[in-house]
C-alpha cells in the first residue's frame, strides 16, 4: 500500500501537504475536549460543512475536508487560517470508487478516527407526479448511499469508547420547500440510517448524533444571516461533541430571527 508520507506519494484526489496535517500549532491546548482529534467532514465546500470544519479546526482537531470540487476545498482549507491542520480529499459521494479511495487515504494515516460529520446532501424541488426518476436516483446516491458507504468503510477505523458521528438531516418543516418529494423521501432514509448505525455503534461506545431543524429556517425568509446561523449551529454541534457526560442523540435547532427594528436609547 502506498505510503501517504512518502516523498513520492501522489494522492488520487486532493493535495494534502507533507506531513499531512503539518506540525501541531498548539491549538489543542485551547480546545473544549476536541484537541488532537481526527475528524472527517463531508460537504466541506458547502456553507454548513465549511462552518463545522472551521469550528472543529479552531478547537484543535485535525480535519479531513471531503467534497467534490477541489478548488473549493482548497479555499475552505485556506480559510481555516494559519496553523490549521487539514487534508483536502476530493471525493464525490455518489461515486463508490471515490468513497473507497477517500477511506483508504484516511486508513493510511494509521490512527483512529474520532469524528465523522455528514454535512453533504442534495435538495432540489420535485414532485412525485412529474419528478424524473433520475433526480430521485441522484438524491439517493448523495443523501443515502454515499453516507451509508462512507459510514460502513469508516466504522472499523472509529475509536472505541469515544468516536462520534453527526448526521445533518435538514429541515423537518412540512412547508420548507413545496414539492420537495425526493429530498423528503431520502431524508427519511438517511434518518433511518443514523438510527440503525446508532444501535450498532453503541456496542463499541460510539455515539451517533442527528441534527434536525424543527421549522422553516428563518434564514430562508431573509431574517437571519446564513453565515452567522451556520457558524452558530457548528458551535452548538461542537459543544455537544465535547460533552462526554451527556449522551446526545438528537440536536433540534431553529434559526432565531433578528428583530426588524431595534430601539436605541
Amino acid at each position: 500500500m502506498t505510503d501517504p508520507f512518502d516523498d513520492n506519494f501522489e494522492p488520487p484526489f486532493g493535495e494534502p501537504s507533507r506531513p499531512v496535517f503539518g506540525e501541531s500549532s498548539g491549538a489543542e491546548e485551547r480546545i473544549d475536549g476536541l484537541g488532537d482529534h481526527l475528524a472527517v467532514v463531508t460537504g466541506a465546500t458547502g456553507l454548513l460543512g465549511a462552518a463545522v470544519a472551521a469550528e472543529l479546526s479552531a478547537r484543535g482537531a485535525m480535519v479531513c475536508l471531503v467534497g467534490r470540487d477541489l478548488a473549493s476545498l482548497v479555499v475552505t482549507a485556506e480559510q481555516l487560517g494559519p496553523g490549521a491542520r487539514s487534508a483536502v480529499l476530493q471525493c464525490d459521494l455518489a461515486v463508490a470508487e471515490d468513497v473507497v479511495s477517500a477511506v483508504d487515504f484516511v486508513e493510511r494515516l494509521d490512527r483512529p478516527v474520532d469524528l465523522v460529520v455528514h454535512a453533504a446532501g442534495l435538495q432540489a424541488a420535485a414532485r412525485i407526479a412529474d419528478g424524473p426518476v433520475e433526480s430521485l436516483d441522484e438524491h439517493y446516491l448523495l443523501n443515502v448511499r454515499g453516507p451509508y458507504l462512507l459510514s460502513q468503510r469508516l466504522l472499523p477505523l472509529l475509536r472505541d469508547d469515544g468516536a462520534q458521528c453527526v448526521f445533518f438531516e435538514g429541515s423537518e418543516h412540512p412547508t420548507a420547500v413545496v414539492g420537495d418529494a425526493h429530498h423528503e423521501i431520502t431524508r427519511a432514509a438517511a434518518r433511518a440510517l443514523a438510527s440503525e448505525l446508532r444501535g450498532e455503534a453503541a456496542r463499541r461506545g460510539i455515539r451517533v448524533i442527528s441534527v434536525v431543524a424543527t421549522e422553516e429556517p428563518a434564514a430562508e425568509r431573509g431574517q437571519v444571516d446564513p453565515d452567522r446561523f451556520a457558524a452558530s449551529l457548528a458551535s452548538s454541534v461542537a459543544d455537544s461533541l465535547s460533552t462526554p457526560d451527556l449522551d446526545v442523540t438528537e440536536l433540534r435547532v431553529r434559526a432565531v430571527a433578528r428583530p426588524v427594528r431595534v430601539e436605541q436609547r
